[in-house]
């Protein structure tokens, strides 16, 4: 027999992160298309829900938006997460290998989100000056756990664990680069057909510079003297 919630016409109650879910993934569509003009009430119809109850799960529509731009670099750190979790220190899985892996998670996940990401770290977000501050220090603090995974599988390979820390966040940063403008200073070399070309040349430039390069070489190649 059937229950109420399988009768035509009676709407399904919705659980509270199923609702949290649903106007994070408007916020995002909203400010795609709108970037300083989405208000409360437009995301709000999004995704199907009155206004009144995007404030009473974030408050504000800052916060909102602020939480979906922190999303896919959170979904990137689970997935790094997950990865490096599958490593151990009796076998490590091997540093070419960690490396196309962590670039084809980041590029897929940077592809999917690329237009909101854009738009909300720009000037014409919706987001105010003392938001946008929030944003970039909720942000640093993810990308501090990535970086502190980075010294732990660098210094588990040999690698100078400072140094695999800092080329880690210099690469989301070439990733993010790679992501936003791939199409006009890459040009062939983007596209999904090209993924994995892409990915490989990305792992060669930066795994030949993980290593740190000895301050004798620096120095002597400061020393040489140079033709032109």
């Amino acid at each position: 027999m059937a229950t109420p919630h399988d009768s035509p016409g009676i709407a399904r109650r919705r659980r509270p992160a199923e609702v949290r879910e649903l106007l994070i993934s408007a916020a995002e569509r909203v400010v795609t298309r709108r970037g300083l003009s989405a208000n409360a009430q437009e995301i709000a119809a999004e995704a199907g829900v009155h206004r009144s109850v995007l404030y009473r799960h974030f408050g504000t529509t800052e916060h909102l938006v602020r939480l979906a731009a922190l999303r896919p670099f959170e979904d990137f750190l689970d997935k790094i997460q997950q990865m490096t979790g599958r490593s151990t220190d009796d076998g490590p899985t091997p540093l070419w290998d960690l490396m196309i892996g962590f670039l084809h998670d980041l590029l897929d996940i940077l592809d999917e989100h690329r237009d909101f990401l854009m738009m909300a770290m720009s000037d014409s977000s919706p987001l105010e000056a003392a938001e946008r501050a929030v944003l970039r220090r909720e942000m640093d603090r993810i990308l501090d756990d990535i970086a502190s995974l980075a010294r732990r599988e660098g210094g588990a390979r040999g690698l100078d664990p400072e140094s695999s820390a800092v080329n880690t966040r210099l690469a989301i940063t070439l990733v993010m680069g790679t992501t936003a403008y791939g199409g006009w200073l890459l040009p062939g070399r983007t596209g999904t057909e090209n993924r994995d070309r892409l990915v490989a040349d990305l792992a060669n430039f930066i795994l030949n510079g993980a290593r740190l390069v000895p301050d004798e070489i620096k120095n002597a190649d400061r020393e040489s003297p140079r033709t032109i």
